[in-house]
Parts: C-alpha cells; structure tokens; sequence
C-alpha cells in the first residue's frame, strides 16, 4: 500500500514538473497589453464609413482627375461622409473618389474597422485639433472603431483618461459629427417616439448618451452602430458617464 502511494506520488510530482516547464516556455501575458490597439497618424483617423452600392445607372466626376466614369446599377462603393440627405463622397475600387447624392445610393452595412487605438494616438489625435471644453472633461466618441473616449485637462493640453465600448446612430439615424455640448442629465427619460426608457442620459443636441436599453448589448456595443442616432453605452459605463461627467463637457463626434 505504501508502494503504491509513493507511485503516485512520484507520478504527480513529474505532472507538476512538465506543468512548469510547459508554462515557462509560454509567452507572458500582460493585463494591459496593447497589442489589440494600433498607433496610426492622427491625420489617418476617419469617421465610419459606410458600404453601399449604386441606385441606377449613370456619370458621375472623378474627384482626383475631374473625368467622367460610369456609375452602374449594384456596383459596391464606399461612402467615406456620409449624408442621409445630400451629397456624399463615394470611393470606388480603384481608390478613386466621387461626389454622389445619397437618393443614388443603397447604404446597406457599416464599414467599421475593428480594433482600436493606443492611448498616445489617442491623446495626439485630440491635441491636434482645437477641443474647448467649458469643464476640464472632453469626451471623444470614435465612429469608426465604436469606442467612447474620455480625457481631462484643457484644450491642447489633453491626458487619456478611460474608455469605453459604445454604438452609435445606424445608417438612417448617424449620430451627427462634430462639436456638440452635453446640455442636461436625466436619471430616466421616456422616448416617446420609440416607446423607451433611456437610463442615466445625457443629451447633446437632440441626441443623448444613455444604457443600451435592448437585451442584446454584447453582440453590438464596440462593434457596429444600432442606435437611432444616440451613443449606446454598457450599464456601468453609463452610470459612471452620468456621475462624473458634468454639464457643459465637451462632446466630439469624429
């Protein structure tokens, strides 16, 4: 008996041994590791753009060469600023680029790039461009890679302080660009329009930051837009925004 419990003994001594060995010859995994996240030039950073094809057949300009090219029925394109209403630029394979009105074009699926940014890429992006904030926040919401930015500090002078995943406006409700400033904080606001209670919002400009009020959050928030032109967030996200994010921060829609 006692032989046979040294046996075993010995066997889980050598499982631990290769456990450790094994383990070592593996790469080590930092919790903060920014290997998910891309440093690109600040000048590179674009709103969402959209996939979509042509309602029709006919002649649109070249932007780069001012020739003419034939536009035909159900060629893909993509919409680099997009308009529900208006003219909107279009690139086509080539990488070329034209002025198209958005009733010659069928938008049918966002063209998000996955991943997100470093926080100096982050942070260069935001100095780069004239930000006042009437608060020492700013809050820059990135279109396309769905992420909710949150810096402090003062114009030029902004630090990366958090982030979060977020949707924005879907095709026919694109949450607008630009400069806007969160105006008021509502606890619980009822959406008559679409029958809703939208939890901890803040509104900007007739559109507001609240809680994802469907069921299906993850398969949505940080990935693609599903809102009708508000910024979705996760609940904790929502909750810590409407807590610490005053009245009159600034919002940037890019």
């Amino acid at each position: 008996m006692q032989r046979l419990n040294t046996r075993r003994l010995f066997i889980l001594f050598l499982s631990l041994a290769a456990a450790v060995f094994l383990s070592a010859l593996l790469p080590v995994q930092k919790v903060h590791a920014e290997s998910p996240y891309r440093s690109c030039n600040p000048k590179d950073i674009h709103p969402i753009y959209w996939k979509a094809t042509i309602r029709g057949t006919f002649d649109a300009t070249i932007m780069e060469t001012h020739k003419k090219t034939t536009l035909r029925h159900s060629q893909k394109v993509i919409i680099t600023s997009y308009k529900y209403k208006g003219m909107n630029t279009i690139k086509l394979a080539s990488g070329k680029h034209c002025r198209v009105h958005s009733s010659r074009l069928n938008v049918y699926e966002p063209a998000c790039t996955p991943g997100d940014f470093t926080k100096a890429t982050k942070t260069a992006f935001v100095n780069s461009r004239t930000l006042k904030s009437k608060t020492k926040w700013l809050i820059w919401v990135s279109t396309d890679r769905q992420s909710f930015n949150i810096f402090r500090g003062s114009n030029k002078h902004w630090v990366f302080y958090r982030k979060y995943d977020c949707s924005t406006g879907m095709a026919n409700f694109a949450t607008p660009l630009g400069r806007r400033t969160i105006r008021r904080k509502i606890r619980s606001y009822y959406s008559e329009e679409f029958e809703s209670w939208l939890n901890y919002f803040l509104e900007f400009g007739g559109s507001g930051i609240h809680v994802w009020p469907g069921p299906h959050v993850g398969q949505y928030i940080g990935k693609e837009p599903c809102s009708h032109a508000c910024i979705r967030l996760r609940r904790e996200a929502a909750i810590w925004v409407y807590k610490h994010i005053p009245v009159k921060t600034l919002l940037y829609v890019h």
